[in-house]
């Protein structure tokens, strides 16, 4: 009888923590190109930040070109407006980051819902 050959040598783990999906690329993002996601949505985002802010600060003062009594309803929805303008870059940036199709639902949320305050 011959030798047994010796069995396969096991294959490292993955940590879950290494940035691989299984079914993306081996390369993880780079913290620059996270960086930049986050200015370029910062940078689209400003003209409706800018837009919700005013919103708000009419709804509570009453004042814009003439003042009349306050509308505290309109400044609550300019604040929940500015609140999801403000809110969607950042989870962009870490959707971007993980390469989960999952965590883009939520970007998608807050930016309609930010739409629909401001139509």
């Amino acid at each position: 009888m011959s030798d047994p050959s010796p069995p396969p040598a096991p294959r490292p783990a993955e940590s879950p923590n290494s940035g691989h999906e299984p079914g993306g690329s081996s390369k993880p993002r780079r913290w620059w190109q996270t960086l930049l996601v986050l200015i370029v949505g910062y940078a689209v985002s400003a003209v409706p930040a800018f837009v919700l802010l005013m919103i708000a600060a009419f709804g509570f003062s009453g004042c814009f070109l003439e003042c009349s009594e306050p509308d505290p309803v309109q400044g609550w929805v300019g604040v929940a407006g500015l609140i999801l303008v403000l809110a969607a870059p950042i989870v962009a940036a870490v959707a971007f980051t993980r390469r989960s199709r999952k965590v883009w639902i939520p970007v998608a949320v807050l930016l309609a819902g930010a739409l629909f305050i401001l139509l």
